[in-house]
């Protein structure tokens, strides 16, 4: 397992891990935004979130 605290200009808060690697799967760490009305188009924008962290984890 492998943590990762600092990515770019992004640093993590004290000891928290911004990311952990563990046997090809990637857990980020943070906050899911509130979803409100319409759910599709926030479901898409969380979404399109997610992948620009894991494309930044590379």
């Amino acid at each position: 397992m492998k943590s990762i605290f600092e990515v770019g200009n992004l640093k993590s808060n004290g000891h928290y891990a911004l990311a952990t690697v563990n046997q090809n799967t990637v857990y980020v760490s943070g906050n899911l935004p509130l979803i409100q009305k319409p759910v599709k188009r926030n479901l898409a924008q969380l979404k399109k979130k997610h992948y620009k962290h894991l494309r930044m984890l590379k």
